[in-house]
């Protein structure tokens, strides 16, 4: 069960807002790159495009159901973690980044080094939402783990020492001899 099944419309704004925040961030990175004269700035934006691109399409089913219904790989949960686990690290890796160039490359010039900080807040954000998605399928494939788990000690312990046919058998137990 994915995630848009459980709360559609949660989900949905968590989407859109990754989606909505790369034209800004494109605008904002663009002047950061044009302004310092540098590229890494452009390539701030990998990571929120691939961001956008991956949560345009997890909306798009949910806006048109019957669409691309042909790729169930791209739908699959184990996918989306994946994708938003990968997000994460990506995000965080780059603001990383971002953070130790910011404050050694520019020595300190204050222009620079506010356009580049109101740039990280498009990284937090985004990065914060693939996280988000990440922990949550992470603590769901954990629950039914353990759900499954548990079922299946609830049924061993069912079991009669007779039903040797129907399960594992209960080995004989050896009484230690007193000396």
């Amino acid at each position: 069960m994915l995630h848009s099944e459980l709360r559609p419309h949660r989900a949905l704004r968590l989407r859109r807002v990754a989606v909505w925040t790369f034209p800004l961030a494109a605008v904002l990175f663009t002047l950061h790159g044009l302004a310092s004269s540098d590229c890494f700035p452009f390539l701030g934006l990998l990571p929120l495009a691939v961001s956008a691109t991956h949560s345009a399409m997890k909306m798009y089913p949910v806006l048109r159901p019957g669409a691309l219904r042909n790729l169930p790989v791209l739908w699959s949960p184990h996918t989306t973690v994946l994708l938003d686990t990968g997000m994460a690290f990506l995000h965080g890796l780059v603001l990383l980044i971002s953070i130790v160039q910011i404050t050694t490359a520019y020595h300190y010039n204050t222009g620079e080094v506010m356009l580049g900080a109101y740039c990280t807040v498009f990284l937090i954000v985004v990065g914060s939402i693939h996280g988000m998605y990440a922990m949550y399928y992470v603590l769901r494939f954990v629950n039914e783990f353990m759900d499954h788990y548990q079922r299946l000690a609830a049924l061993e312990l069912k079991q009669q020492p007779g039903d040797a046919g129907k399960g594992a058998e209960k080995a004989p137990s050896v009484q230690a001899k007193s000396l």
